[in-house]
């Protein structure tokens, strides 16, 4: 199943056997830093010192953009490849054979493979999985729809696809978009589905955060963890009815897509698709720099000491 991105399995949810957590022997190396705990064959040190540098700015990146601090420890198991990831621990033995990477949100646990059958950049499967593990932490007993968790999850992978941007025109182009309704009620399974289920999803989380910025997408999160419904979180957030939301972001798709069915050539549709979207994605991306920059600041100035901050 090719979906957009990556298919990394979110198991945040699942329940788990046990609470114990046993990491394999043959993960031999071990690093720690201020929120994350490393765990990884010694052979892969170099690219564990690397991720443990970026896992901790994603963390922080993402507390903040859930609007909450860091809750507790992170545990990364990182592998060489999905075989040795599925040994790493007894609760990923059943994990399936493509996987790139998955949450274990009871144990605290992400896991990585170094090396994936797609080639996937394990900093970004980091950032998805991380994401996965934030949420279900604030969460709790409250529910959060699936599509919420995987656009937000690809949000912070930052990682644009030209398969996501044509399931994304097709469906626009199509009407075959699915309501935020039926994505609430009832995420698809079939593959051609699932992969605009996907790409709505982080579409939509995108058009939130451009809206109105991370302060008011941290409140409606905030909202949803204190057991409001996603229809009612947002409405309260923005100020404005669901559906009236909804129908915002199909005129954004519509402005971005409305001269795709004027065009017969085939090649000439998809090159001018991928442009416009590379260039949404590399803009989108300079702002999300600045921001993460800003934090990594001002955390630096929290951790002064208050004569220095003067």
């Amino acid at each position: 199943m090719n979906l957009p991105l990556v298919l990394l399995l979110a198991l945040a949810a699942t329940p788990l056997p046990t609470e114990r957590l046993d990491v394999a022997t043959e993960f031999d190396g071990r690093l720690q830093t201020r929120r994350l705990s490393w765990y990884f064959p010694r052979r892969l040190q170099p690219l564990a010192q690397d991720l443990s540098r970026r896992g901790e700015r994603l963390w922080s990146k993402i507390a903040r953009e859930l609007g909450e601090a860091a809750p507790g420890r992170v545990t990364v198991v990182l592998a060489v490849d999905n075989a040795q990831m599925r040994r790493a621990v007894p609760q990923a033995a059943d994990l399936p054979e493509w996987a790139a990477g998955a949450a274990l949100g009871r144990l605290g646990l992400v896991l990585l493979a170094a090396a994936t059958a797609g080639g996937r950049d394990p900093a970004r499967v980091l950032a998805h999985e991380l994401a996965h593990l934030a949420l279900y932490r604030l969460a709790g007993s409250h529910h959060i729809p699936r599509w919420f968790q995987e656009g937000f999850a690809q949000y912070q992978a930052d990682e644009w696809s030209f398969e996501r941007a044509r399931t994304l025109a097709w469906g626009s182009v199509s009407g075959k978009l699915f309501s935020l309704r039926a994505l609430t009620y009832g995420f698809p399974d079939a593959a051609g589905e699932v992969r605009l289920a996907y790409a709505q999803s982080v579409d939509f989380i995108s058009f939130l955060m451009e809206k109105a910025g991370p302060a008011k997408f941290s409140e409606m999160v905030r909202r949803m963890v204190a057991g409001d419904p996603l229809a009612a979180a947002l409405e309260e957030t923005y100020d404005t009815g669901v559906e009236l939301l909804e129908q915002e972001w199909l005129a954004s798709l519509r402005r971005r897509f409305t001269w795709v069915p004027l065009l017969t050539g085939t090649a000439a549709l998809w090159s001018l698709v991928v442009l416009i979207f590379l260039l949404a994605y590399l803009r989108r991306r300079r702002q999300r720099r600045r921001r993460l920059e800003q934090m990594e600041a001002e955390e630096r100035a929290e951790m002064l000491p208050p004569q220095s901050r003067q």
